[in-house]
């Protein structure tokens, strides 16, 4: 059993789940999250203040996530890394696999 989680920018979010759809992934988690990029330098001369506003340091984004086999997961991977490709999103949808030790 796998743990696959989706991160991605609100406006990928039907395109996630239609590859979760066409991979047999019929229910999963959804979170509403906030993303935050900070990695650009600040525009100083075209802000008074000098700072980036809050509004522009956040991403409306959701993170999609759910249990799933080994071979399903990795063909969402696959899917997924497809999608970039094709697309090339200035926001690349996000995704890892992690092991399940152990369940209840």
């Amino acid at each position: 059993m796998k743990l696959l989680m989706v991160t991605a920018i609100r406006e990928c979010y039907k395109t996630v789940d239609a590859v979760f759809d066409r991979n047999g992934i019929k229910k999963y988690s959804l979170a509403n999250i906030s993303g935050v990029g900070n990695n650009e330098m600040p525009d100083y001369a075209g802000n008074w203040f000098g700072s980036v506003s809050a509004k522009d340091e956040f991403f409306d984004s959701v993170m999609m996530f759910c249990f799933t086999d080994d071979d399903t997961a990795r063909n969402v991977l696959t899917d997924l890394k497809a999608y970039n490709e094709a697309e090339q999103p200035a926001f690349p949808v996000r995704a890892l696999l992690l092991p399940v030790e152990g369940s209840i």
